[in-house]
């Protein structure tokens, strides 16, 4: 089975998330194909699906420090991006799954997978916290979360390289490590992920994903509908203040 690896350069947050949901979309009505994706985001805030964005993001320092605040269509807490973040996305039919068909299964299998390439990458002491998250030497280096689509799943994650810290614990108020309430981000300390260069981790992880699926990832372009399809999400749903701050969702439909 082949699949499409797609390494885009556009770094608009707001379009870039759009992208995404258009990509998983497009893949249950029209592409039919698994999608293996690496991209970075200029400056931003990204809050989950259900999360209260008052509790979770300092609006005030963000606005100082020009950095985008938006919602995703995932749930998971919140994350903070710039361009010493490398973000994957892995789009798949849930049949290529060995696991329990459910969300959280899925999201686990796809940590492992991000565990066990980073240690064939020559990391030791990496490790899994509450599910979806990874952890160097006891700091996190990166966070998950999924969606699930008519039968397709999608898959993203952070992975820290040369993030800004002090920016990233400045900009996310979070600072409880296991909150009472469920919906709230749990903190964890983090670090940046100096051993491997990024041209390594988008190699190993792509590796890993054909092995593990049996799967050929081959480079491909956006499409022009897919990228029509990711400007009206940004304009009509992922810019939308009633989205990004209530989260009440438009349902929009590709043209």
């Amino acid at each position: 089975m082949n699949g499409r690896y797609l390494h885009t350069e556009r770094t608009i947050p707001s379009y870039n998330i759009a992208l995404e949901h258009a990509l998983h979309h497009l893949s249950v009505t029209d592409t039919k194909t698994p999608i293996l994706r690496f991209w970075k985001n200029n400056r931003a805030v990204i809050v989950g699906r259900v999360q209260n964005i008052f509790d979770e993001v300092n609006l005030q320092y963000c606005e100082q420090q020009r950095i985008e605040v938006l919602r995703r269509i995932s749930g998971g807490g919140t994350v903070y991006h710039d361009l010493g973040n490398l973000n994957s996305s892995l789009i798949l039919p849930i049949s290529k799954f060995p696991t329990e068909k459910n969300v959280q299964a899925f999201s686990r299998f796809c940590t492992e997978m991000m565990r066990d390439t980073l240690l064939n990458l020559g990391l030791d002491t990496i490790r899994i916290e509450a599910g979806t998250n990874l952890f160097f030497h006891d700091r996190k280096i990166s966070g998950s979360a999924g969606h699930l689509r008519s039968g397709w799943f999608l898959h993203h994650a952070t992975l820290l390289f040369n993030t800004n810290l002090e920016m990233l614990n400045q900009s996310i108020l979070a600072r409880d490590s296991y909150p009472k309430d469920t919906k709230r981000s749990r903190y964890f300390p983090t670090t940046n992920l100096t051993q491997i260069s990024q041209t390594q981790w988008m190699e190993g992880f792509r590796e890993t994903c054909e092995t593990t699926f049996d799967i050929e990832f081959i480079l491909d372009d956006i499409s022009k509908r897919e990228d029509q399809y990711a400007l009206k999400l940004r304009d009509e749903l992922y810019l939308d203040n009633n989205w990004i701050v209530h989260g009440k969702r438009k349902l929009i439909k590709p043209d």
